[in-house]
């Protein structure tokens, strides 16, 4: 007995089976599509990465650069100090010089009743000559202090600036590095996202399940025909058999 009714639900649930198997093809498409097109976006993108990477070299070495004039400023600064001590160190040298020399002078005239006022002008000198001679070292010796100091800094430009140019060169280096890989990868994701979204297999519903008003099976004509035909061949074949049994059935007991 035909169930339409059981078909029809049969059917309904391979379609709701399909339908949630379409939804999950689609869902899979969009997700894949989008991952492909962020890709595909940051490839296309790509040199303004790359410029990206580059200014910030860019930006390093000018920083490298703006190091090495600050040092030379440094050195050109402190040659001139060194220019200045040596000045002083000679104005210095000659003060005391001359200090000797009119301290001989004060020291002839000085059993000299009449020469008071010259021995007052020879002390005078003498004091002046000390007194400058005084503040020239006090200022050599600043200028040594600054010096120290700005040796002791000129020795840390200098190094800085050293750890700066490895590290530059490692920047370089890495980002280029970085770069390539970066680029590699995602060209490899790229072909496997694309791979995979042409393997996708789309569903689709042709026909909403139905019964059929003229149901094929079974079908009661055929089947009586066919019983009919099989009947007279089987009695055919039967006829046959007992004819050829009576007619050789003497002889087949006479062999017996």
């Amino acid at each position: 007995v035909p169930e339409p009714e059981k078909g029809i639900k049969t059917l309904g649930t391979v379609i709701d089976i399909m339908t949630q198997s379409q939804e999950s093809y689609e869902y899979a498409k969009k997700n894949l599509e989008k991952k492909i097109s962020d890709i595909d976006r940051q490839l296309g993108n790509w040199d303004i990465k790359d410029n990206r990477h580059k200014v910030e070299i860019e930006k390093a070495t000018r920083h490298i650069e703006l190091l090495r004039k600050d040092l030379e400023r440094l050195a050109t600064s402190i040659e001139d100090q060194k220019e200045i001590v040596i000045r002083l160190g000679h104005q210095i040298k000659d003060i005391h010089a001359n200090t000797e020399i009119i301290k001989g002078q004060r020291n002839q005239i000085a059993d000299i009743k009449e020469s008071e006022i010259a021995l007052l002008m020879y002390s005078n000198i003498i004091q002046q000559n000390i007194d400058y001679a005084v503040r020239l070292e006090d200022r050599r010796d600043q200028i040594d202090a600054q010096l120290l100091e700005k040796s002791q800094q000129y020795k840390a430009q200098q190094l800085d600036i050293r750890n700066r140019e490895v590290e530059l060169e490692d920047l370089k280096k890495n980002i280029s590095r970085e770069l390539e890989l970066t680029r590699e990868e995602l060209e490899r994701q790229s072909d496997l996202l694309k791979s995979q979204y042409t393997m996708l297999t789309p569903l689709r519903t042709v026909q909403k399940p139905m019964a059929s008003l003229e149901p094929v099976k079974p079908d009661k004509l055929k089947i009586m025909a066919l019983a009919l035909v099989m009947g007279i061949f089987c009695g055919i074949m039967l006829a046959f058999l007992v004819e050829f049994y009576v007619k050789y059935r003497d002889r087949l007991n006479a062999k017996k």
